[in-house]
């Protein structure tokens, strides 16, 4: 990560110690405030290539959790899962110091930058880093958190979760899961999906919906699927809605972007993009499957509503260029090599939607067969969606 650390930074000379920072999320905010000149230590259970990254950067960072890890001064930071009887939460309440959520620290760190955040059930990390490609590869260098690992480019050999960048935008991964995108005030709010995911967090369709309502209302542009159903998500600003054109020519509705033309070629998908505004332009992924088109209407509509309201950022052809060099996210439909002449991919997908999307995008590759070997992930999540799965 590369930031100068400056006085005038908020976070200069803080002290925060993040409990779990070996996480894909909570690593990247460590990263960010180390970057901004905050004193950081963290502890986690287990060592991880985050972990790693972190302590690279010279945090300490500890595996096991051990209360005499916990500088009598720092802001105490933890995610949902960390509950009120780990051994360091104890420590620090019976100091008094303070303790603050994941989401808080984020919500801390946006009101620095001008903020695009990405929510959604589905695509969200695929969608956080194709944005923040598209925009350092144009040479805007934004700050990104994203919940996962960019793979490997030309352009970005050893890619990171996090970076904060001299530009004045920020892409941030916002979770849903636990209500904590509601801390969040972005500029731009691109939506990828609506689909309860989480159910021991929200009561049913009708609560989700009304939180995503929440979260894009104080937005200046809203990027969302098209449809009359998310249109409750428009503010009084910028308002895109995105599809997919099927071969039969429906889909577009009222869509101010849209993708038609879909056409596999090797490794991804071109097709045609046609933005209100913006005219007609072609795209191409290196990724596979129609749900990577959708992920790139969500990041395109974003990258356009920005450029409108920051006409300072690179045109948006340069912009839309880029998409064509990301290579996708680590456990996205990772290919991870061959052996006696199968290919192996490594996909995160633990949502029926999510399963069905990457197993159709796998049958678009000219594979012979296809075997698929599911771990559910989430008692809540499989109850409730067993049918389904």
């Amino acid at each position: 990560m590369s930031a100068e650390r400056s006085a005038e930074s908020p976070f200069a000379g803080r002290e925060l110690h993040f409990i779990a920072i070996g996480g894909a999320g909570m690593s990247g905010l460590a990263l960010a405030c180390s970057a901004l000149g905050a004193h950081v230590s963290g502890s986690d259970r287990a060592d991880s290539t985050y972990l790693e990254r972190v302590r690279a950067a010279g945090i300490a960072a500890q595996v096991g959790h051990d209360p005499d890890a916990v500088p009598p001064g720092a802001d105490v930071v933890l995610s949902t899962a960390i509950t009120d009887d780990n051994v360091e939460v104890a420590r620090a309440r019976e100091r008094g110091q303070r303790i603050i959520h994941r989401g808080e620290l984020l919500a801390e760190l946006a009101a620095t930058k001008r903020l695009i955040a990405v929510a959604g059930a589905h695509g969200k990390t695929t969608t956080s880093g194709m944005l923040a490609h598209c925009l350092a590869t144009a040479g805007a260098d934004p700050a990104y958190l994203i919940g996962g690992e960019p793979a490997p480019t030309a352009v970005a050999p050893a890619p990171t979760n996090s970076h904060w960048g001299g530009g004045d935008w920020l892409v941030a991964e916002a979770d849903e899961s636990d209500g904590s995108f509601l801390n969040l005030r972005p500029e731009v709010a691109a939506i990828t999906n609506v689909e309860l995911d989480h159910h021991s967090h929200w009561g049913g369709e009708r609560e989700l919906l009304a939180a995503f309502a929440q979260f894009s209302a104080p937005a200046a542009a809203v990027v969302r699927p098209a449809g009359p159903v998310l249109a409750v998500l428009d503010g009084g600003g910028i308002s895109i809605g995105f599809a997919l054109v099927e071969r039969d020519g429906s889909g577009a509705g009222a869509a101010s972007l849209v993708a038609t033309d879909l056409k596999a070629v090797e490794g991804g998908t071109a097709f045609t993009l046609v933005a209100e505004g913006v005219g007609e332009l072609s795209a191409r992924l290196s990724i596979p499957g129609r749900h990577n088109v959708a992920n790139a209407l969500a990041a395109i509509g974003a990258l356009i509503a920005a450029r409108r309201l920051d006409p300072a950022l690179p045109a948006i052809e340069e912009l839309v260029e880029a998409v064509a060099s990301f290579a996708g996210m680590r456990r996205r439909l990772e290919r991870k090599g061959s052996r006696n002449g199968a290919v192996i991919y490594d996909d995160y997908a633990h949502h029926p939607t999510e399963v069905a999307a990457s197993l159709a995008a796998l049958r678009e590759l000219p594979h012979r067969r296809l075997v698929a070997v599911f771990q559910p992930h989430l008692y809540s999540r499989t109850r409730a969606l067993a049918a389904r799965f």
